[in-house]
Parts: C-alpha cells; sequence; structure tokens
C-alpha cells in the first residue's frame, strides 16, 4: 500500500501554496500580535476561519472510525505573560475532549511557569527549547535524526 507520509517535497509544495499573501502578491507578515504592535489588524474574518479549522479539525478527529485520531496542540514558547494565547489553547483542548476527541497539550518552553492548567493528565509539559524539543519529537515519532538545529 501507498505510504500515508508525506514525502519533504510534497510538504514543501502544500506549505508554498498555504503561506499568506499580500494583494501584490508577495509573502505577507503573518498578522501575528507582538508587544506593543503598531502593525498589527484585527481579522474578523480571518478568526472566523481559525474558529472554522479548529472546529473541523475537532470534527475530523471525532468522526474517525476507527477511534485511533488523536488531536495534539503544540503550544511553543507561549509564556505566562501571554495569558490569551495559554486559554486558548486549553478552550480548544476542552472542546476536543467535550466532542470525545483524545486529545493532548504539549506546552513547549524552557521556562514554564507553573500553572493550574499545567496539573491537567492531558497537558504535557516539556521544559526545553523549541528546537531541541521538535528535533526529539521528530527522532520519536518519526526516527528522524534529531539534530536539525542548534538554537531556538
Amino acid at each position: 500500500p501507498a505510504s500515508t507520509v508525506a514525502t519533504d517535497h510534497e510538504l514543501a509544495a502544500r506549505l508554498d501554496t498555504n503561506r499568506p499573501r499580500c494583494v501584490c502578491g508577495r509573502l505577507a507578515r503573518p498578522n501575528v500580535y507582538h508587544f506593543a504592535d503598531e502593525h498589527f489588524v484585527v481579522d474578523e474574518l480571518a478568526e472566523a476561519r481559525f474558529v472554522n479549522w479548529q472546529r473541523a479539525a475537532i470534527a475530523a478527529c471525532a468522526a474517525a472510525d476507527d477511534g485511533g485520531a488523536r488531536l495534539v496542540l503544540l503550544e511553543i514558547g507561549v509564556g505566562q505573560r501571554l495569558p490569551k494565547i495559554r486559554k486558548a489553547f486549553v478552550d480548544v483542548l476542552d472542546a476536543a475532549r467535550a466532542a470525545g476527541v483524545r486529545a493532548t497539550l504539549v506546552r513547549i518552553n524552557p521556562a514554564v511557569d507553573s500553572d493550574a492548567s499545567n496539573e491537567r493528565d492531558d497537558v504535557v509539559v516539556v521544559r526545553a527549547g523549541c528546537a531541541a524539543a521538535l528535533d526529539a519529537i521528530d527522532a520519536l515519532a518519526f526516527g528522524g535524526s534529531g539534530g536539525g538545529s542548534d538554537g531556538d
């Protein structure tokens, strides 16, 4: 049978078509709020698409016939100074669990502070830098070399 694992070339092609673009056709800056960001634009349509995508991902996992579907949320580099983002991840986790989906939130941050949500059995805290943690996940899950980068 054909492999369900995409090749690097296939992944690159998918990512290239799924990157935000300006109306002029050039790559756009992601509309991510940074501290005191003067250029952030509230985009209600983008927010609605994101919420719809979340619901679709949860529904797809819930509808899996074999019960083997699992949703893993990766929260990377989000510290306690960003409570809205942390809450958004927990909200998606709770929605997935309420739909009967086996879901886990993985928080990757070298300085994760204590937080009541970290004590949940469906939250895994990885106290490591992003690159090191993702390389380790790659090595464990996909047999990767685990040595893709030196920094975060």
